[in-house]
Parts: structure tokens; sequence; C-alpha cells
């Protein structure tokens, strides 16, 4: 079944300029903040310590108490920073993975875009729109989509789980591979305790996105001819695509 008509004469290369110059502002906006913010911790970690020492030098008798007393403090400012940095930067991510898309399909009169195929989420969709509509080698980024969807596991760990280990084997299994984060078995929750965790995020994101930049840019694409798409669009049907 070929659904598609294109002109066969218009051969085009889609430049993605402006896209990188918003992605590179995104990324900085970001890297300051969490500078900041990091910046920020550290300085309230000092006066915790301060706060801390003076209690117990007053007290010595009571250091036991007072360490289990300031222990939430130290843990929680931080950990809603961390959680709320995960999820910003898979908002990042998704944010920049559906506007490619979106380019792609402007620039080439495409019909069919990312919500007319199946899928969970908007990354899974985006993944499968340029391996099939834009014919991208996602080959050639697949040690980080891997480690993408570790990120987004995690994620929804802390949006839908409220950061709660709700099944022990894939849960644990899933945090142990972040050098960063502290799991507790008889509470059955979890916190993000080193930034680490953070920055190699916006960092994986950062090579991911410029890889299919460089895909996209390197590629030509034919220009359709608007045509009619029967709906709903069935991806199993075998469509011929002239790219």
């Amino acid at each position: 079944m070929n659904i598609f008509e294109f002109n066969k004469n218009e051969i085009i290369k889609i430049e993605l300029n402006d896209f990188k110059k918003r992605f590179d502002h995104e990324l900085r906006y970001l890297e300051e903040y969490f500078e900041l913010n990091k910046k920020m911790l550290i300085k309230r970690k000092w006066e915790l310590d301060s706060c801390l020492s003076d209690d117990i030098l007053n007290n010595p008798e009571l250091e036991d108490t007072f360490r289990d007393f300031y222990l939430l403090d130290y843990i929680k400012i931080p950990c809603y920073f961390y959680n709320s940095a995960i999820v910003s930067l898979y908002s990042l991510l998704e944010n920049n993975l559906n506007s490619l898309c979106e380019i792609i399909q402007t620039e080439t009169n495409f019909v069919i875009g990312l919500n007319d195929l199946t899928g969970s989420n908007i990354i899974d969709k985006g993944r499968r729109f340029l391996i099939k509509i834009a014919n991208i080698d996602f080959r050639k980024v697949d040690k980080e989509w891997i480690r993408i969807t570790d990120y987004q596991k995690l994620r929804n760990l802390i949006v839908h789980n409220n950061s709660q280990i709700k099944n022990r084997e894939t849960d644990f299994k899933l945090l142990s591979r972040f050098n960063g984060i502290k799991t507790y078995s008889v509470e059955k929750d979890f916190h993000i305790s080193d930034i680490k965790v953070i920055s190699d995020f916006l960092a994986l994101i950062k090579k991911f996105i410029s890889s299919l930049i460089d895909q996209i840019e390197e590629r030509k694409f034919k220009k359709f001819i608007t045509a009619q798409v029967p709906y709903p669009f069935d991806e199993d049907e075998k469509i011929e695509l002239p790219f």
C-alpha cells in the first residue's frame, strides 16, 4: 500500500540551527539553575553541621538523639530539589524529542505525526517516529537510549510512587544502577543523595539529542504532496516510505 505522493524533483535538507540554539539555551539555563541550587545546598549543609555541633557540644549525652533529629533536615530539602530536577530534565527530553519530530513532519509535509503512532509515552512515540518515518538509525544511540529508559523508570518512581519502592526485586535492581541513590529496605523508600545523578542525566540528554540532530542534518528528505490518510492509521500495515 502506498498512500503517499511526493515531488520527485524536490529533495530537501533539514536545517536545525534554530532548534539547536533553543536547545543550547535550555541546557545553559538548567546548568546555571542546578549550580545555584548546588551552592545553596552546600551552604545549608554547613549551617546544619554548625547547629548540630553546637547542640552536641552543649548536650553531649544527647548526641544520638540530635543526630536522629537532624537526619531529616539533611535529607529532605536536597531530596525535593533532586526529584524536581529529574522531572524537569525528563520534560526537557520529551519536549525536544517531540519538537524534532514536528520539524521533520512540517518540513516534509508528512501526514503522519507523533500522535498517530502507538506508544505508552512521548519518548517511545518519538523513537518510533524517528525510526519508522524518518529512517533514523537508533543503533547509533543505543547505549544512550538504554540509559534514558533507566531514568524514565526512576522518574516514574518519583512521580507515580512518591519515591516509594513497590516492587522490591525490580525497583531495587533499577536503583542499584545509579551511584548516588540511597535505599531503605525497612521504610521501602529511597532518596537521591548526590547531584551527579542529575548532572549525568543532563549530559546524557545533551549527547542523545545532539546525535539525533547530526543524523537528521546529514540525510536528505523527499518533500511530500499533501495526501489523504485513512484513519485510524494502522502501523502494522505495510507502507512504502520513499525515503
